[in-house]
């Protein structure tokens, strides 16, 4: 049976907004610490971690944490469990009797995601004007510079592989591949809102930003924007339309519907 004591149930609500968005569901199920396919005990005491199970009882004090989450982040049998605080976090590998520990800077916003296409995810964390990335299967971390943002997010954008972060800050759009650690910046202009939509067919989302009546899709593939004019609309939505890959954008306009297939490069109206 499962057991978690002392701040755990503060720990996951203080985690869970802290960590926004989260790119892809890991859960407080995420029990088996070991590896044998048993869920083990843990008891939290002040700064120190028990954790129980297999036959092993190990006391860890990964620090004056705040917020813990147990999470599949090097890809080998069991969970780990992931500290964090400001300016560092701890990661704790019971079935090795392991603590490492990563510097990751005054963080303001974080989530978790498959950013390199091998197993188990990654920790992201934005602290400052960098992105720091935690890759616990190979026990290193990378920063990239991105300066300041409005929106961080993981997401497929080329179809390969691992998911790429996407940070916009005013009108600049940078771009981190950490499966191959390079990062790009693109001039976005002026947005109001940006949703990911498959919109050309191809593997990867495209991201739509909108503003007045301009519509702007990003294809990493492309490296670039494509640009698009719907004259007052009140309302958009996407969704297979024509019946080949690729969504459709699909705009109230008065009366009229009218309609962006990127994937053709046209617009018309129905």
């Amino acid at each position: 049976m499962k057991r978690w004591e002392g701040m755990w149930a503060v720990a996951v609500v203080g985690f869970w907004a802290a960590l926004t968005p989260v790119a892809h569901a890991q859960t407080e199920e995420c029990l088996d610490l070991n590896g044998d396919g048993v869920e083990d005990t843990v008891v939290v005491s002040g700064d120190t971690v028990t954790i129980a199970g297999g036959g092993t009882t190990r006391v860890y004090s990964p620090g004056a944490w705040n917020l813990m989450l147990p999470l599949e982040m090097d890809g080998a049998p069991g969970c780990e469990l992931l500290f964090i605080q400001d300016g560092s976090a701890a990661v704790v590998t019971h079935r090795t009797l392991s603590t490492d520990s990563y510097n990751v800077g005054a963080w303001y916003g974080a989530g978790f995601a498959d950013l390199d296409g091998q197993p188990g995810d990654e920790l992201y964390v934005s602290g400052g004007f960098n992105i720091t990335v935690v890759t616990q299967r190979d026990r290193t971390s990378k920063v990239y510079p991105v300066g300041t943002w409005s929106v961080l997010a993981a997401l497929d954008l080329d179809g390969q592989p691992g998911r790429e972060l996407y940070v916009i800050d005013g009108p600049r759009l940078r771009v981190i591949s950490h499966a191959t650690q390079s990062w790009w910046t693109y001039d976005a202009g002026p947005w109001t809102s940006v949703q990911p939509v498959e919109t050309d067919g191809n593997a990867g989302e495209e991201l739509v930003f909108t503003e007045g009546d301009n519509v702007r899709i990003f294809s990493l593939l492309d490296r670039g924007f494509r640009e698009y004019t719907v004259g007052g609309w009140n309302d958009m939505s996407h969704y297979q339309q024509d019946g080949l890959p690729g969504e459709e954008l699909v705009f109230a306009v008065g009366g009229r519907i009218f309609v962006i297939n990127d994937a053709r490069r046209e617009t018309y109206s129905l």
